[in-house]
């Protein structure tokens, strides 16, 4: 029986592992779009940059079903109505989201802290080119996000018997954590905690809605949609 259980939980550790090295690859190539029209700011470029976006998440979405239907996972019918409790769910969790960005930002400001290099880019981006970055952080990025790091990683990591509570909380836990690690690195430890801490709020729309994919995604492009009007003014 020890032997049993320790082959169970050595199996959902190195598919943990393996969910977590493709997760991080996918993830340094998510924001590519982006520094595309931001290195060569043209409306070709900004074309291009969608173009590659909407590729990316066709892909991602391809990649997500593919592992549904290995795993015998029941995927959620996109065109379905949202139930009203996912609704109501995803309002606390955006407010939850800019309270912790105000927060986060005003702890910034008292400590004298530095900006993760993510921010940086996005702070630039703002003052030169705010239209294609609302657009590409506010749909396409949370979209491409958060089928890499709850979607598809969710389908590897939790199936059959590894859909117990104990997995699901720890699958839930080191994804948010590798959210945190793909925008900051070690670099920064105390975005690193903050973009943790985003992860794991938008992580707790995906779980507790049954992991309904478009709850969390929702959730993300509006959190990031009112974060970046409410910044728009400032870097202005």
């Amino acid at each position: 029986m020890k032997n049993e259980t320790w082959v169970i939980q050595r199996t959902f550790i190195w598919n943990l592992i393996k969910a977590g090295i493709l997760a991080l690859f996918i993830g340094q190539f998510s924001a590519a779009p982006i520094m595309i029209f931001f290195t060569w700011y043209h409306w070709w470029t900004v074309l291009l940059g969608f173009l590659v976006y909407a590729l990316e998440a066709w892909a991602l979405y391809a990649i997500y079903r593919r592992y549904a239907r290995i795993r015998r996972l029941e995927l959620p019918t996109l065109t379905a109505k949202l139930a009203p409790r996912n609704i109501v769910m995803v309002g606390v969790a955006v407010a939850i989201l800019v309270l912790l960005a105000l927060g986060n930002a005003a702890l910034m400001d008292w400590l004298h802290l530095p900006v993760a290099e993510n921010q940086v880019i996005i702070d630039r981006m703002m003052k030169v080119h705010p239209v294609p970055l609302i657009i590409g952080a506010s749909f396409f990025g949370p979209m491409c996000e958060e089928l890499n790091f709850r979607g598809i990683f969710a389908n590897y990591t939790v199936f059959g018997q590894y859909q117990r509570r104990t997995y699901t909380v720890v699958v839930y836990l080191v994804s948010s954590v590798l959210f945190g690690f793909a925008h900051t690195g070690f670099s920064n430890f105390t975005q690193l905690i903050y973009y943790t801490l985003f992860g794991m709020v938008v992580g707790s729309t995906y779980w507790l809605s049954g992991r309904d994919i478009r709850v969390n995604t929702v959730t993300h492009m509006l959190g990031n949609l009112i974060l970046t009007l409410i910044w728009w003014p400032v870097m202005g």
